[in-house]
Parts: structure tokens; sequence; C-alpha cells
């Protein structure tokens, strides 16, 4: 098997850990994050590709409360603007860093 499809298939059996039936959409959610971190919901609209109701799923599947009250993955949480209380911004948990790290690892390898 090449090497990047092994990668792959390695981050998707991380994200399946916290969840077996987790969207692929709530995870392309999750990496625009971590990519850009503080990203208002808009922004993640339009990086990620998505309808602005995807978005609020989304990130509330990743965070602490998900959609009928179900507990989420606490990976993100948000943050109102101090300027718009309606501009809502998105940043990674301890739990979504440590995510991160873990992912990194196995795609770039140790690091010296």
């Amino acid at each position: 098997m090449p090497a990047a499809l092994s990668k792959c298939l390695r981050l998707m059996e991380e994200f399946r850990q916290l969840e077996p039936d987790l969207p692929a959409q709530v995870i392309h959610a999750f990496l625009v994050i971590a990519a850009h971190p503080g990203c208002t919901y808009a922004e993640l609209k339009d990086r990620a590709g998505m309808s602005k109701t995807s978005v609020g799923r989304a990130v509330q599947y990743l965070g602490t409360t998900h959609r009928l009250g179900k507990k989420g993955l606490a990976l993100v949480h948000v943050k109102s603007s101090p300027t718009d209380a309606r501009t809502k911004h998105c940043y990674l948990t301890a739990k979504g860093e440590r995510l991160v790290e873990r992912i990194s690892y196995f795609i770039e390898g140790a690091k010296s």
C-alpha cells in the first residue's frame, strides 16, 4: 500500500476512535479549524464549502454539546467576537490540540 494512502487511513482511524460514525464533513470542519485557528463561521463556511447550517451542526458536533443535547467531541470551542457578539470564532480545545499533535506525528514523523 502506498505510504500516503496508509497515512490517510490512519487519519480516518484517529477520528473513528472518537466516534465510529463521524461524518466526513465534521472531520473536514475540524481540519479547517485546526489549520485556521480563530476562523469565523463565515470563513469556515467558505473554506470548507459548507452551508451555514452544516457549519453550525459541525461546530456543535465538535463542541461540547451536539444536536438533540447529545455529548459533543469537545475538540473545538467557540468565542464571540469582542466587537460583535454575532460573530463567532472557532478554536481548538486542549483535546483538539492533542489530536492534531497525534495526526501530525504519524503524517510528518517524529521531530528531532
